[in-house]
């Protein structure tokens, strides 16, 4: 917190999974040049899979197992497409 106060921006770096830094650019991509799927890919997220392994999954919290099996249930078009015209965001 007083990192915070002292506006210390590098404090308040924290660790993150190379692979979840992925997945978040992925989707930030898509918000930037496709928003109008968003709702689309959230909803399908829902309703594919539990909301407990989809919230660990937004969380950071879930091992590579669960995201393959949480992501395989998804329509891959979109993610492809972004990955086509990958930007780091």
């Amino acid at each position: 917190m007083k990192a915070l106060e002292q506006g210390d921006i590098l404090k308040l770096q924290i660790k993150r999974s190379a692979r979840f830094a992925f997945y978040d650019n992925i989707l930030l991509n898509v918000a930037h040049k496709w928003p109008e799927r968003l709702q689309g890919i959230f909803l399908d997220l829902f309703t594919s899979s539990s909301a407990d392994v989809v919230l660990r999954f937004l969380n950071e919290e879930t091992s590579l197992t669960e995201e393959l099996k949480l992501l395989g249930k998804l329509r891959f078009s979109i993610f492809i497409k972004s990955l086509m015209s990958y930007e780091t965001h």
